[in-house]
């Protein structure tokens, strides 16, 4: 059977809206309790879940791996291999097993790296720009509306709307100039909903990918003559003019914020996470996707004012990406985490034909920065996305596409 390179493109584009709509439901409106709720959004998860993976796998042509290194092959296997036995490790015939598949830091989001596989193809990634840019627009006219009628559902579908901008963003020169102004205006809500949330990592990631989008700008503009060299200078020096008064008024900006925000709320998860998995030698293989870890702080808060404690002192996740994937998988995790995303990152910003390959390149360099206070692994559509933009990164096929073939 000759596989339908459409259909393939259609239910990647079907899982993602999927998992959206499901990510903006599941925090707008915190329906993650027990019951017909959770019965509902396990099956949006399984569904999207089928769409993104097991119908592609059904009829796949394996002839894809070819795009893909022996290197890259033999690693993505053994990361699908443990995170299968990471996840029957939980497997009982409990109400666990609703948990088990039914929460979007559970099971599904050690299986994510199945999409890895969907950069074999480059023209996966038009299907990607083009599923950001309806999301945006989108969040341009529906998110203002929720704001008024539910402000966590309105914030919620900000952020899940917004927050794969990266997409067109770090493929901006390959963008038509109607949908540049699309990108800017995704990135404008995206800022709009970590100011509104008080969330100090979206302005920390925005400056980071700021920083990545001047030096690919400068590296395209280089490439032009002496009136490109000297529009690239010219970006430089605007860009260090504008951050240099962004560090001065930084005291300003975080005045913004309350004081329970300027809190540093991630030095204490480390020692906690750390102390938890080397007290119970779970730090080489983690817990499972159902395992958690002691928190002094939390047990302390709820015990001082369980109205406000938000949360026990037996945490099933933690707010570090990094630290998430230890207790979780342990070291093995991280390690097999690491080996595949460091040297895809490393290949396309150093080793590619062209700058849209260097731009995603740079994005997974931000991501896995990021991952050291936020970022946590979970079913969504922007650790989906970062999976299928690493398979592009390690993609030989992608990385060695020459500049002038490229469009999007």
């Amino acid at each position: 059977m000759v596989y339908n390179l459409k259909k393939e493109k259609r239910d990647l584009a079907k899982g993602i809206y999927l998992t959206t709509a499901y990510c903006i439901l599941l925090t707008g409106l915190k329906m993650n309790g027990a019951g017909a709720a959770k019965i509902i959004f396990a099956s949006l998860m399984l569904f999207s879940f089928y769409f993104l993976s097991v119908n592609f796998y059904r009829k796949f042509n394996k002839n894809c791996l070819r795009s893909f290194s022996t290197y890259y092959v033999v690693l993505f296997i053994l990361i699908i291999i443990y995170g299968v036995i990471t996840c029957i490790r939980d497997v009982t015939f409990s109400d666990k097993l609703l948990t088990l598949f039914g929460n979007p830091y559970a099971a599904l989001a050690w299986l994510t790296p199945i999409v890895f596989i969907y950069g074999y193809d480059p023209e996966n990634l038009v299907v990607l720009n083009n599923i950001s840019l309806t999301l945006i627009k989108i969040a341009t006219f529906v998110s203002p509306v929720l704001l008024l009628v539910d402000k966590d559902l309105g914030v919620a579908s900000l952020y899940w709307l917004t927050c794969i901008y990266f997409v067109p963003f770090f493929t901006w020169k390959y963008q038509k100039r109607a949908d540049k102004k699309w990108v800017i205006v995704g990135v404008v809500l995206f800022l709009a909903y970590s100011y509104l949330d008080s969330v100090r990592t979206g302005f920390v990631q925005m400056a980071m990918h700021s920083l990545a989008f001047v030096f690919l700008m400068v590296l395209g503009l280089s490439k032009k003559g002496v009136k490109g060299k000297l529009k690239a200078l010219l970006l430089v020096v605007t860009s260090i003019v504008l951050f240099s008064t962004l560090i001065y008024k930084m005291d300003d900006i975080m005045a913004s914020f309350s004081q329970e925000d300027k809190t540093d709320t991630r030095s204490f998860l480390y020692v906690e996470v750390f102390e938890d998995l080397t007290s119970t030698d779970a730090l080489t293989f983690g817990k499972g996707p159902l395992g958690t870890y002691y928190s002094d702080y939390f047990f302390n808060l709820e015990k001082s004012d369980p109205a406000e404690s938000g949360d026990a002192a037996d945490r099933l996740t933690v707010e570090v990406g990094f630290l998430e994937i230890l207790l979780k998988g342990g070291w093995l995790m991280a390690i097999l985490f690491f080996m595949i995303c460091i040297p895809a990152i490393i290949q396309a910003i150093f080793f590619s034909k062209n700058i849209m390959a260097k731009g995603l390149g740079l994005y997974g360099l931000c991501y896995l920065v990021i991952l050291f206070i936020l970022n946590i692994p979970m079913y969504s559509n922007v650790y989906i996305v970062f999976w299928i933009i690493m398979g592009f990164c390690a993609s030989k096929r992608f990385r060695n596409l020459e500049e002038r073939s490229l469009s999007i």
